[in-house]
């Protein structure tokens, strides 16, 4: 016989059932524990609850005998079985012990009654029992998870309403502030619209003084012209009459020219006239007299004083026309200023 023979083999004082012994697929369910067993004395495997795992092993599909050849081992070794129950998954290592009488004979007892209830002919009143118990603790824990799960999604559409109501406040602050900005645009509008009737009304004004100051001008303008048209006709006319003035003056120069002309020197006049008795001629033109000479002079005083008015005349046409064309360049200006 080897050392491992000669080992004492223990548990953990689990008592297991197999759902699919009544017709169920489910993993497999902790039934009961053996009072003083490292399963009852650990405070965390409690009835009702699913093994999962033995030592890292998956214990789906195995049979309750397999289950149990998996967690029995050498007394004082360490088994790590891995649960479930109705608040999640967790994980104990428990160390094996020897059962005592008593506890065999309840996992005995427990055993057989197990194998009792899976028979099909002996639906007893124990099986019927030990099946609704099960159906009720599937049934918890189905419910635990629904639960579980109704709770989880009220929780986040509880966190979605709660995210909601954050935009909902940011959007109110937003349209508190988004009014403010409204106002004070309303109140700038009314202040530029203050402004514009104002302006409106001085360039009204302005418009005004500017079309009658264009009237004035157009007006002074058209008397500028007329006042042209007639200091140029009263040029052309006196320009006229000069040049007529000039031309008579002219002829009687000529006239007194020809007459001095035709007047002899005295010394021949003298013999002349010494001879004239014998020559039996006309007497000679008397010479001219102081009048003829007065009426020279006077004619050539008149040219002059008519050549002096001629130049001032001249002189106020140029100085008119000037006038007309500073008159015609403000004209265009204020043309300029209106269409702009």
């Amino acid at each position: 016989m080897t050392d491992a023979d000669d080992c004492e083999v223990g548990g953990v004082g689990l008592i297991l059932e197999a759902p699919e012994a009544h017709g169920h697929i489910a993993p497999c369910i902790v039934d009961d524990l053996v009072s003083g067993s490292p399963a009852d004395n650990c405070d965390e495997i409690h009835v009702g609850d699913f093994l999962l795992e033995v030592n890292g092993e998956s214990v789906e599909g195995c049979a309750v005998e397999e289950i149990a050849e998996m967690i029995m081992g050498p007394v004082g070794t360490e088994v790590t079985l891995h649960l479930e129950s109705i608040s999640g998954t967790y994980t104990v290592t428990l160390i094996r012990a020897s059962p005592s009488d008593s506890d065999e004979d309840e996992m005995n007892d427990s055993v057989e009654m197990k194998r009792l209830s899976s028979s099909a002919n002996s639906a007893g009143n124990v099986a019927d029992l030990k099946s609704a118990l099960l159906e009720n603790r599937k049934l918890s824990k189905i419910n635990m998870l629904d639960s579980e799960q109704k709770i989880l999604e009220l929780q986040s559409q509880l966190e979605g309403m709660q995210e909601q109501q954050v935009l909902v406040n940011n959007l109110q602050v937003q349209l508190e502030h988004s009014e403010m900005q409204a106002e004070t645009l309303r109140g700038e509008i009314e202040k530029q619209k203050t402004l514009f009737d104002m302006w409106k009304g001085e360039i009204g004004e302005d418009l005004a003084r500017v079309q009658k100051e264009k009237n004035d001008l157009a007006a002074r303008l058209q008397d500028s012209e007329q006042e042209a048209a007639s200091a140029q006709k009263a040029h052309d006319e006196l320009v006229s009459k000069l040049q007529k003035q000039l031309l008579a003056t002219k002829q009687q120069l000529s006239e007194l020219k020809q007459a001095a002309d035709d007047q002899p020197p005295v010394e021949k006049r003298a013999v002349k006239l010494a001879d004239a008795p014998k020559l039996g001629a006309a007497a000679p033109p008397p010479p001219p007299s102081a009048a003829a000479a007065d009426e020279l002079a006077s004619a050539i005083a008149r040219e002059k004083a008519e050549s002096n008015a001629r130049k001032m005349a001249e002189a106020d046409c140029q100085t008119e026309a000037k006038h007309r064309e500073e008159l015609q360049l403000m004209l265009d200006e204020l043309k300029k200023q209106l269409s702009a």
